[in-house]
């Protein structure tokens, strides 16, 4: 596990997608390959032009922008960590690289 988390250490696209690979309960998540997000604080005007981009790139996918919605609700609301909204996140971003390069640089 160590070897794949130094190898794809920066792209947690391809630590997310060689989960597929591994058994249940081996799975590599995000936190254990140190890429949480970096803490930075950001204005609100940054967060809201963050939120309208993923809204417009959602824009045929209601769900996904509800469920990133969902996320930074339960974060606020249930004060979950930032490493499980940053895993969750990066989920929902698989396939969205480019986002989630904006999310975990704020």
């Amino acid at each position: 596990m160590a070897r794949v988390k130094d190898l794809f250490k920066g792209h947690p696209d391809l630590i997310l997608r060689f989960n597929n690979f591994l058994p249940k309960g081996y799975e590599i998540n995000l936190t254990q390959a140190n890429e949480a997000p970096p803490n930075r604080s950001i204005t609100f005007e940054e967060a809201l032009r963050f939120v309208a981009k993923v809204k417009k790139r959602f824009q045929n996918n209601k769900h996904d922008y509800q469920s990133f919605l969902d996320i930074l609700k339960r974060y606020k609301e249930e004060h979950t960590s930032i490493n499980n909204v940053y895993d969750e996140v990066a989920t929902l971003f698989i396939d969205h690289s480019d986002l989630l390069d904006e999310f975990t640089a704020a």
